[in-house]
């Protein structure tokens, strides 16, 4: 991958304005042959720039408003993409861990106590074994998937939309996202926009913006989906920017912050490093890995209406 030195850029709302959807158009309109040659190109060359992310351990500083215990602050997450595995560990907070590797998923659920004199403690929880289809949908415990930031909003990680769902995306509708691509624009000595139009959000008249860095291999630093409202104007209702760095010739997220419009949310998350596509010893992955306490009990939860212990753990 060829990889340009760093240039610092702060995409955050107030540097970079949201730009103006009127400018694009109102309706869904085929892009010309040219064009589309053009876009599919560029999306190709930046699903191929962030495919280069194959294994990697990072932590991650998490910050929602208004404030909301069910994501923790400090995070850790690790992945192996090219054999399916994930673990995520929440470090603060409820502590959560969740490991998911090709059939299963293993979460851990500790009990935290507050004594009413002395710091938190953490107590047996339990451990739950299912097959990855049923997987528990905890809120602020799903693994990320590093690959999608930048080109999924918050809806997309909330569903679980990971790599392969964006790949399948494409297969089927010969798009990134649906709708029509309707607009593309090289204009800038910099970036590239994409806008898709179409009925998208609930059905309502909709664009999306996806605006790529030509100097960074085309990754994504802002996604923006614009609604129409009933005065017929299409105003943002999620606003999502990304930040990027090279490690070892590989772009790597640093910074990705999503802004809910209607709902005053604002979820910003720092990923800092420990290692990109370097061999991770696979135990880490296992349950055997995970911090128990004494007496957590793990549960079968392939077995349907009743709790089976199958044994007791930790240390």
């Amino acid at each position: 991958m060829h990889c340009c030195l760093p240039i610092l850029i702060a995409l955050t709302l107030s540097a970079e304005p949201v730009p103006d959807a009127e400018t694009w158009p109102g309706t869904p309109t085929p892009l010309s042959v040219q064009d589309q040659d053009r876009a599919d190109y560029i999306i190709n060359t930046m699903m191929a720039t962030l495919g280069e992310i194959h294994s990697g351990s990072v932590q991650m500083e998490q910050d929602v408003t208004p404030r909301t215990e069910s994501y923790a602050q400090k995070n850790w997450l690790m992945f192996d993409y090219d054999h399916q595995l994930e673990r995520f560990d929440q470090r603060s907070g409820r502590m959560a861990q969740r490991i998911r590797n090709e059939q299963e998923v293993i979460v851990h659920l500790p009990r935290v106590v507050s004594p009413l004199l002395g710091p938190p403690r953490v107590c047996p929880g339990y451990v739950s074994k299912d097959a990855r289809e049923n997987e528990s949908d905890i809120p602020g415990t799903m693994p990320l998937d590093i690959r999608t930031v930048g080109i999924g909003n918050l809806a997309h990680f909330r569903n679980d939309w990971t790599w392969p769902k964006f790949q399948e995306q494409i297969a089927n509708d010969g798009s990134l996202f649906p709708g029509t691509l309707s607009f593309l624009d090289e204009s800038d000595p910099m970036f590239t926009d994409l806008v898709w139009v179409g009925s998208i959000s609930r059905k309502r008249p909709t664009k999306i913006l996806l605006r790529l860095d030509r100097s960074r291999d085309y990754v994504p630093v802002l996604n923006v989906m614009y609604v129409q409202q009933k005065g017929r104007t299409f105003q943002p209702v999620g606003i999502n920017s990304a930040e990027w760095e090279p490690r070892k010739k590989i772009w790597v997220p640093t910074r990705w912050r999503l802004t809910l419009e209607p709902a005053g949310i604002v979820h910003t998350l720092k990923f800092r490093w420990d290692s990109v596509n370097e061999p991770i010893d696979q135990r880490h992955f296992t349950l055997d890995d995970l911090d128990l306490p004494a007496g957590t009990s793990v549960i079968n939860a392939r077995i349907k209406d009743r709790v089976v212990v199958e044994r007791v753990v930790g240390r």
